[in-house]
């Protein structure tokens, strides 16, 4: 892998607060014992290296990111049709959650408006997607009084 360099108005820029910084009262080296000076460019070397390292691992880090096709399960390998189906119920059960929340709905009393037992709520609430056909999110959804539409895209 070839290593970018860091573009000169970038560094520049840098440099000159650093200058700053240092002229505001930074340490004085003339005045420093010549063994503490030692330890001083050892750290900073140290430092370095560390810093270098890091950004080498930014890299590599930024080379392997994929850009999402815009369905999660899709991009961790879920047949398209399943993907579809998941990715429905998953919107539809944040939703609900987020109708909850919002009217500030107790266990019992989302079960009483979605017409499910409180231990349904429960699930729906912890967010487990496999106790739920999309069939029943769908009639969650419309019991709470959400407008549910299905869009065709090409």
């Amino acid at each position: 892998m070839t290593k970018k360099p860091v573009p000169a108005h970038v560094t520049g820029a840098l440099r000159i607060r650093a200058e700053k910084v240092l002229a505001a009262g930074g340490a004085n080296l003339s005045q420093m014992p010549p063994a503490d000076v030692l330890k001083l460019v050892h750290e900073l070397q140290t430092h370095q290296i560390e810093l270098e390292m890091q950004n080498e691992e930014l890299r590599r880090a930024q080379e392997t990111i994929t850009e999402s096709s815009g369905n999660v399960f899709v991009d961790l390998g879920f047949p398209p049709e399943e993907a579809v189906i998941l990715a429905l119920r998953a919107e539809l059960m944040a939703r609900l959650r987020e109708t909850v929340a919002e009217r500030s709905w107790t266990q019992t009393e989302a079960a009483r408006h979605l017409g499910i037992g409180q231990s349904r709520v429960s699930d729906l609430m912890r967010g487990k997607r496999e106790k739920f056909s999309l069939d029943m999110l769908v009639a969650l959804a419309a019991r709470a009084g959400q407008n549910v539409k299905l869009r065709l895209a090409a």
